[in-house]
């Protein structure tokens, strides 16, 4: 407080001071609008799309490239997403049909997916369900439709049956089954192709409230995120509102290089958003080998590096956007918060947040102002956004004049009586 006081007593200090802090105003106002893209903070988000139990990753081959693809980025510690279709499905022309499930217990490869999967959770990881299938009807078509990763699942052009709701949702069931048994939470939605009808996007906002992709009942080609504020109602518990994180950047087309991308991000007010196709970097790969010459195995599944990093599609890609000043980040992390679970307010009661029970999650603690009776909402978030939720437990109520027994001589005792779980 004595140095305040003696710099009032100088004016030229006050007039020094505060040109000091003019010039830092004017100094940050010329960083942040003049020289560009300051305002808006130098991150990028990556999706890895189609990931699933067939096409490109068919074999425990395919799937050790794949590891050694996330590794790597693991390595660069940048963040990345992995789109996951659930069950893939492809018909040959001779009838023959591939039919995998992210779950199946009795297929050797399907348990080194789910390995591959967990791993890449543990390491940090955004898993997203891509559809269910990513794919339409049983039998081949000659518009490719039938083959999982290629077709389109909702919103098929000629067939009626996948315009609804009551289409889509088994489906949407089904496939968050399969996810859960194999043990992995889908974090965010991604409609294949992003192709799906405003009553259909209605229900995916029931089931997730974060979705990696643009809202395209609204506008297709959003430059940054989108939020609906609407309640969401009809299927399960009720919640509120959604985001939805466009790419606008699209992706990397097999017979293109990173400079579809990197060229391009910094010249516009669009977020930094795209998907990429892992099975790209195949070729770049090369397999690890014993003293025997045989393939080196970890966790049942083939070791591959790179033999010339160089040369890398990825390599240039993330290269050449850190060379311009960008980060890898979550959606998680460019939306401010998911849209997730809805906690009614109960009339009447005083409100209260706190892990009640220890389990790490907030609970809803209800005091009833007329009652007096102590109430608890145990939080269960982690699940789905509609799921039902724990009605609440009574933890506390008044005692009655029969519970109460006389206090010792000189002391009083509260009226309300806490009941132990």
């Amino acid at each position: 407080m004595a140095l305040f006081r003696r710099i009032r007593r100088f004016r030229w200090i006050r007039y020094a001071v505060s040109a000091i802090c003019l010039g830092l105003v004017f100094t940050a106002y010329h960083i942040l609008t003049v020289e560009g893209e300051g305002t808006e903070p130098k991150i990028v988000l990556m999706r890895l799309e189609d990931i699933g139990p067939g096409g490109q990753y068919r074999s425990v081959e395919q799937l050790g490239k794949l590891r050694a693809v996330l590794e790597y980025l693991d390595g660069e510690k940048a963040a990345y997403h992995l789109a996951v279709v659930p069950r893939w499905i492809d018909i040959a022309p001779d009838g023959t049909r591939y039919d995998v499930r992210v779950d199946q217990q009795d297929d050797p490869y399907a348990a080194a997916f789910r390995t591959l999967l967990h791993q890449a959770v543990e390491r940090g990881a955004t898993v997203g369900m891509h559809g269910y299938t990513h794919q339409v009807g049983s039998v081949r078509r000659d518009d490719g439709q039938h083959e999982s990763g290629i077709g389109n699942e909702f919103n098929v052009p000629g067939s009626d049956e996948t315009l609804t709701a009551a289409y889509a949702e088994p489906r949407l069931k089904e496939g968050l089954d399969i996810l859960r048994r194999a043990g992995v939470k889908p974090q965010f939605w991604e409609a294949p192709h992003y192709r799906s009808t405003a009553e259909q996007d209605r229900l995916f906002r029931t089931y997730f409230g974060l979705n990696y992709q643009a809202d395209v009942q609204t506008n297709r080609n959003a430059p940054k995120a989108q939020y609906a504020n609407s309640r969401n109602t009809g299927h399960g518990n009720s919640t509120l509102g959604a985001a939805y994180v466009p790419t606008p950047f699209d992706y990397i087309p097999f017979n293109k290089d990173e400079k579809v991308i990197v060229d391009r991000v910094g010249k516009s007010e669009n977020v930094a958003s795209f998907y990429f196709h892992p099975f790209l970097e195949f070729k770049y790969l090369v397999p690890l080998k014993d003293e025997n010459d045989q393939p080196v195995l970890r966790d049942g599944i083939p070791e591959y590096r790179y033999a010339d990093p160089n040369k890398s599609l990825l390599h240039k890609l993330v290269n050449g956007l850190r060379s311009k000043g960008y980060r890898f980040e979550s959606i998680q992390d460019y939306v401010p918060f998911t849209p997730a679970h809805s906690v009614p307010m109960r009339p009447g009661t005083q409100p209260m947040i706190e892990d009640a029970d220890g389990d790490g999650q907030m609970d809803f603690i209800w005091w009833d102002t007329k009652s007096g009776s102590l109430s608890v909402e145990s939080g269960r978030f982690r699940g789905l956004r509609n799921e039902e939720e724990p009605a609440p437990a009574v933890w506390g109520k008044p005692a009655t004049r029969k519970e109460r027994s006389p206090p010792p001589a000189g002391k009083t005792r509260p009226a309300l009586a806490v009941c132990g779980r």
